[in-house]
């Protein structure tokens, strides 16, 4: 498994009109796991929340859309930044989302740990949603394309 210290990883989080305290708690639990953060601001005229992370958070880079252009663009835009600055693994998250201190340290052993790990594009960890009473989410394995 390779030093996972000297891996180059970005979050991507796309946000629209956030609520400051749970972007606070996203930006929190991401910004010591990462080594930088990419905010996609879809919130028309840009957000000041974000704006103030900027301030706050030394590894942080905003990027205001203003406009909502979707999370999938917002998430391209994000995507094309971290690879043109070299990041060699990208996470992509909401702006409320809350990570658990060793949240990427445990999804790249999972991923270093898979025998054929270059034909994979993406990997999800079971997760649990607040807004469903806390009901565990599941995911989907795709063994071939089609």
């Amino acid at each position: 498994m390779n030093d996972l210290s000297s891996l180059k990883i970005y979050a991507i989080v796309v946000c629209y009109f956030p609520k400051e305290e749970v972007l606070e708690k996203t930006l929190e639990t991401l910004s010591l796991q990462v080594n930088k953060i990419i905010l996609c601001d879809n919130t028309p005229g840009g957000s000041e929340v974000a704006k103030k992370f900027q301030q706050k958070t030394s590894n942080l880079e905003v990027i205001h859309l203003f406009k909502n252009t979707g999370i999938a663009v917002a998430q391209n835009v994000g995507i094309k930044r971290a690879i043109g600055e070299g990041a060699e693994f990208v996470l992509l998250s909401d702006q409320d989302t809350v990570y658990p201190e060793n949240y990427v340290k445990e999804m790249l052993k999972a991923y270093f740990s898979l025998p054929d790990r270059e034909k994979v594009a993406c990997i999800v960890p079971n997760y649990v949603d607040v807004n469903r009473g806390g009901e565990k989410q599941g995911f989907v394995i795709f063994k071939d394309l089609f």
